[in-house]
């Protein structure tokens, strides 16, 4: 009968995701015939293939087998068990049984097993069962559980980690139920549809998508063989002995290769979307001279690094801004005034990192260590040597010779370069970078067994590590060809031809060629400066006679040349000879106009069409005229507008009538303020110019009793009494708010861009305090006013805050007058109003 066991055995083989990856053998590849061959037996399961597309075994397993062969002399034949579940596990015995296969792969050494199958004494690796839920989460799942709403677990029917299930949650006493579905894909979906909280999976499983919550427990796998196979078990016992003794960290290498790959898929988290979405950019120091990693050309930010942020700012949404500095104390002093939030590159070294107060990511970059030195190191020995080192380097061992400081890595190479230090140690990227330099070709490389150098983006310590997290892993996720691609180019730069090595080679050639070259350019620049004076005769000629043509004329005429800048006008009158003198000047000079003039008048002389245009402009008497500009352009033969001629005339007194015409066209008559129509024009432009988040006030100002005033004192009295209380809005108010007169006694404000509530009614009830402390001269006339306030927000309509507006200032009415009502709030009336 099939058991637990038994499918525990299938299932954990099954959850190994790659058991087969990169070396090289192809299954109808023949032994050779002094080699002992081993049936290997195991689950083809997707998605994890045990052969490529070329037909090549790869993976974990396989490279282990190969290892394995190296001490056993085995060769192998790869035996495929087709399907999933416990039918293929029953293949899979039925093979060992029969003696079809020799060694069963992937299985945990239960008690049930160990039944009906022997299993080596060693393990060859490990699986850990872990609770896994979708990326987008931000939330803890276990933490959400309770007994009304206990952990909803995706489990594949029939699996036998469900006892690990059952005993952490016990352990933690996490309330949870289970939802069965047939195969992992089913289950892996159910978590990524949100119709189940986590899933329970090995974490040699697809993560596509999902992210660990938690790890429960750890199962070692084995090989297996037949019962009455024993010996071989023993085989590979010693093999894996053998391993392990001779290299310690085989399994932990070849497991980081084949299950610790960056997976291309990258979620945000709920909470992380947030983050981004309300983040400024981030400022990012750079050192401006640590190439290839981080370095500034051509007045741009660029390198490795960079690259890098710039392959993070794609996945994540994040913006970044570069700050430079020349050395790592320039970005210290930077950080520690507040203007950078991460730096660029920065060693892996907790201790360095510590002192800087900065939190690393995971490295973006390894790479070897080479050294470095010119001719003076030329058997190797370095003993005696001048060493050149970093002032911000960690090391704080000693040196075999004498160690020179220099500001920066880059800086440190250029001196082993120009002979200033003898050897220098820096990493192979930067080496390689300057030796596709021409001037820098001329050294020794030998390669070291140091520890690699590990750089890391490094990000300041807060309170708030969401940034540290997405960055990190951000750069996690970044996989082995977008860092490849980053580092290439910025490395492989182009080799360019170097004149220098070309003269050194060959020098009676190089003399001919430069005496030759300067001869041509001699006679080729002679030959140019004479058909140039005899172009510029003719040019000046045919101006002259243009300019006694203009002169005839009433009208100022203008001739703008295109690429020189220069604008000749010819004016009207009388000069030194009974014709106007032109005069000329160049429109680039700083002194003729600002530099918005300047772009706006480029603009009118530059194009390409007949334009009649008035601009405003400093005429030569330097005072400010309306000048309507007639403009013709002149293209050359190519085209191209190469001059532009035109009239120019001055409209002062025209655009002054015109002016006067629009004054008074949008003004009341009475108080000088706005009329009601472009009142309501203006308001309504500055409404639609709000941005999310801004806020304006709306104001209907009404004077109490204005019939009486009217009645008592007449109506003198009546328009003097709204001309002075449109005075004082005037007074109250800022320059860029609206103020106009609706009609009768009824006023409008509006407020740009203000702050809280309390100030729209401070302002409102000093307007009314200045109102109801009014005198009138020569009469005894007291008036007051009532005002009804509106908040305006971004989208509201013209109408609908008048509408709400007049409702406030009629319940102020209502309410006793004389004081200011709020839409939808509270009356403020001269009792509560504060003291002026």
């Amino acid at each position: 009968m099939f058991s637990l066991a038994t499918f525990l055995l299938l299932l954990v083989f099954g959850a190994l995701p790659s058991v087969f990856d990169p070396a090289r053998a192809y299954a109808d590849e023949a032994p050779s015939d002094s080699a002992r061959v081993i049936r290997v037996a195991y689950v083809q399961q997707e998605p994890m293939s045990p052969a490529d597309e070329s037909g090549a075994f790869v993976g974990y397993t396989y490279e282990y087998f190969e290892r394995l062969a190296q001490y056993t002399g085995w060769s192998y034949e790869f035996v495929p068990v087709e399907g999933s579940g416990p039918a293929a596990y029953k293949t899979l015995r039925d093979l060992l049984g029969a003696g079809d296969a020799d060694v069963a792969v992937g299985l945990m050494a239960t008690q049930e097993g160990r039944e009906s199958l022997a299993f080596t004494r060693d393990s060859f690796a490990a699986l850990n069962v872990v609770l896994r839920t979708a990326a987008e989460v931000s939330d803890d799942p276990l933490d959400e559980a309770t007994s009304d709403h206990p952990l909803r677990v995706a489990v594949i029917e029939g699996s036998p980690l469900a006892s690990d299930l059952e005993a952490f949650c016990a352990q933690n006493e996490i309330p949870y139920e289970t939802v069965g579905f047939a195969d992992a894909g089913e289950a892996r979906d159910a978590v990524l549809n949100g119709r189940v909280d986590v899933e329970l999976a090995a974490d040699m499983s697809d993560t596509t998508g999902l992210r660990t919550v938690v790890h429960m427990t750890t199962h070692p796998l084995y090989f297996a063989v037949a019962l009455d196979n024993r010996a071989l078990a023993g085989e590979l016992d010693d093999a894996l002995d053998r391993i392990d003794q001779v290299d310690p960290l085989f399994r932990a290498r070849l497991r980081d290769r084949h299950f610790s790959v960056a997976s291309p898929v990258f979620l945000l988290t709920d909470v992380e979307k947030s983050f981004v979405e309300g983040a400024a950019p981030v400022r990012v120091g750079v050192l401006s001279d640590q190439p290839p990693y981080q370095y500034q050309e051509d007045g741009q930010v660029k390198g490795i690094a960079v690259d890098i942020l710039e392959t993070v700012a794609q996945k994540t949404g994040l913006r970044f801004e570069y700050v430079a500095a020349e050395t790592v104390e320039a970005l210290d002093t930077l950080q520690a005034a507040g203007s950078i939030d991460m730096v660029a590159g920065i060693d892996r070294d907790y201790s360095t990192a510590n002192e800087r107060n900065l939190a690393l990511t995971q490295p973006y970059v390894s790479a070897s260590y080479v050294l470095v030195a010119n001719k003076s190191v030329a058997d190797g020995a370095i003993s005696g040597k001048r060493l050149a080192i970093s002032s911000s380097s960690s090391y704080d061992g000693g040196f075999l010779g004498d160690a020179i400081q220099f500001p920066s890595i880059a800086s440190c190479l250029r001196a082993v370069f120009k002979g200033e230090a003898d050897y220098t140690y820096v990493d192979e990227y930067m080496t390689q970078y300057f030796l596709n330099t021409p001037e820098f070709r001329d050294v020794r490389i030998a390669p070291q067994t140091y520890e690699p150098r590990r750089v890391s983006l490094g990000v300041v310590r807060s309170d708030d590590t969401t940034l540290l997290g997405i960055v990190d892993r951000a750069v996690g996720s970044l996989t082995e060809v977008e860092r490849q691609a980053v580092i290439n180019g910025n490395v492989l730069r182009e080799r360019p031809v170097d004149l220098g090595e070309l003269v050194h080679a060959n020098p009676a050639i190089a003399l001919a060629v430069a005496s030759a070259t300067c001869l041509i350019v001699v006679l080729f620049v002679l030959i140019i400066l004479g058909l140039r004076a005899r172009s510029n005769a003719k040019t000046a000629f045919d101006l002259k006679k243009r300019l006694r043509l203009y002169a005839l004329c009433d009208d100022s005429f203008f001739e703008f040349d295109c690429r020189t800048k220069r604008l000749i006008i010819s004016m009207p009158g009388k000069g030194q000879q009974g014709l106007s003198e032109p005069f000329a000047f160049e429109c680039d000079a700083p002194a003729v106009f600002d530099e918005e003039r300047k772009r706006s008048f480029a603009e009118l002389l530059g194009g390409k069409e007949h334009r009649v245009e008035e601009v405003r402009m400093p005429d030569t008497d330097g005072i400010e005229h309306w000048l309507r500009v007639t403009v013709d352009p002149v293209e050359d033969a190519s085209g191209r507008v190469a001059h532009t001629v035109g009239k120019i005339e001055v409209i002062d007194e025209e655009r002054r009538e015109k002016d006067q015409l629009v004054a008074r066209a949008e003004r009341d008559s009475l108080t000088g303020l706005l009329n009601s129509e472009t009142t309501r024009l203006r308001i309504g432009q500055q409404l639609d110019a709000l941005a999310g988040g801004e806020r304006g006030a709306l104001l209907v100002v009404d004077v109490d009793c204005f019939k009486d005033v009217n009645d008592t004192h007449g109506h003198l009295v009546g328009d003097l009494v709204l001309a002075d209380i449109a005075r004082i809005l005037r007074e109250n108010f800022r320059i860029g708010d609206v103020v106009g007169r609706l009609g009768g006694d009824e006023f409008m404000v509006y407020l740009d861009r203000v702050g809280s509530t309390d100030v729209v009614l401070g302002k409102c009830d000093r307007l009314r305090r200045a109102v109801e402390r009014h005198e009138y001269p020569g009469t005894d006339c007291r008036a007051t006013i009532s005002v009804g306030v509106v908040l305006a927000h971004a989208g509201d309509t013209f109408d609908d805050l008048y509408g709400r507006a007049d409702e406030a200032l009629y319940a102020a009415k209502r309410d006793g007058r004389n004081r200011c009502g709020l839409a939808d709030g509270a009356l403020r009336s001269p009792k509560a109003a504060p003291a002026p």
